[in-house]
């Protein structure tokens, strides 16, 4: 029996690029959907953020135009600015289908593993 469960990941870049905003998002969907061995029906949508800091491409755009991932509802916002906060980061947040035994592996990718070390896996 499948349930709905979320996954949690983040990735930074080095700098506010559409070239590195699309290798990061496309490289952090690709290694949660590899990691928690996703198919394209089991993924409802996807809920990305940005820093404020990051503004040259849409994290959702990039996913749709490489991964090919055009019947999946995603929608990007801007994170709150907090002060003291892991800048240049691209968060998400995965809305799955998943067999009600399996584990959730959720990833923290690059600078992004100072957010969560106790859900960071070793890539």
């Amino acid at each position: 029996m499948k349930l709905i469960k979320a996954i949690r990941g983040a990735i930074t870049v080095e700098e506010d690029s559409k070239a590195q905003i699309r290798e990061a998002s496309v490289q952090l969907i690709s290694s949660i959907s590899q990691n928690n061995a996703l198919k394209d029906l089991d993924i409802i949508s996807i809920y990305f953020t940005l820093t404020p800091d990051l503004k040259s491409l849409n994290p959702a755009t990039a996913v749709r135009e490489n991964l090919n991932w055009t019947n999946v509802s995603m929608i990007c916002a801007q994170e709150a600015f907090i002060e003291g906060g892991l800048p240049k980061c691209i968060r998400a947040l995965l809305h799955v289908y998943l067999e009600e035994n399996q584990q959730v592996k959720h990833l923290y990718l690059k600078e992004a593993q100072s957010l969560r070390n106790d859900w960071c896996l070793n890539l």
